[in-house]
């Protein structure tokens, strides 16, 4: 309650009031308060994961200030686009990972997708000459690239999420062709050059006679 007063007049919502203020203090943007009679700041509570809160002496969170899709508000974010990693891990949607609007973590690529920049909020088709297996930190917000060259012997057409020759879009390179990595189609071996096996990464040169 303000102090000085004949009758005290509860803090109001929004804002904190110390010990023997006159007047309100806003609770800074990045927080909110729908209750009375805080005295601190600290007691402001801090923005919840998936939202932002952009203005001092706020009361309440709209349920429609979502973090822009493309990034991940943690916790106290004041813009729905936190430009860089900050104290309190709100930032960009790192790479590997994807955001949709209010998300409340970094989401993995799906096996078969790949994202290698931040700040996106899909995951993109693993091209042909790759795979793209699942992040190693399905829920962590660390960079990671899930974007790998096919293996040397094996062609892979796109959409692969494993480097060998279960997955349906992973091949063994064949017989008369040769696939060095990152390939995405056989290649035929040249005059004076064969390949009896599959699988192979190089050609074998003729014998003479």
């Amino acid at each position: 309650k303000f102090i000085g007063m004949s009758t005290p007049t509860p803090c109001p919502t929004g804002n904190y009031c110390p010990l023997s203020s006159h007047i309100p203090t806003r609770c800074p943007p990045g927080t909110y308060n729908s209750s009375q009679n805080l005295i601190q700041k600290s007691q402001c509570t801090p923005c919840p994961t998936g939202h932002y809160c952009p203005y001092a002496g706020m009361s309440s969170v709209p349920p429609t200030n979502l973090c822009s899709s493309g990034y991940f508000c943690s916790s106290n974010a004041s813009s729905p686009t936190p430009f860089s990693l900050d104290e309190f891990g709100n930032r960009p949607c790192p790479g590997g990972h994807y955001c949709p609007q209010g998300v409340l973590a970094p989401i993995a690529c799906p096996p078969g997708t790949y994202q290698l920049s931040g700040g996106a909020g899909v995951c993109l088709h693993c091209p042909p000459g790759n795979y793209c297996p699942r992040n190693s930190t399905p829920s962590g917000v660390e960079d990671t690239i899930n974007l790998i060259a096919c293996p040397a012997g094996l062609y892979c057409v796109g959409g692969a999420a494993v480097g060998d020759a279960s997955d349906g879009n992973v091949f063994d390179c064949p017989t008369h062709h040769y696939c060095p990595e990152g390939s995405y189609k056989p290649v035929v071996c040249e005059d004076g050059w064969f390949n009896d096996e599959v699988g192979r990464s190089a050609c074998k040169k003729c014998p003479a006679g």
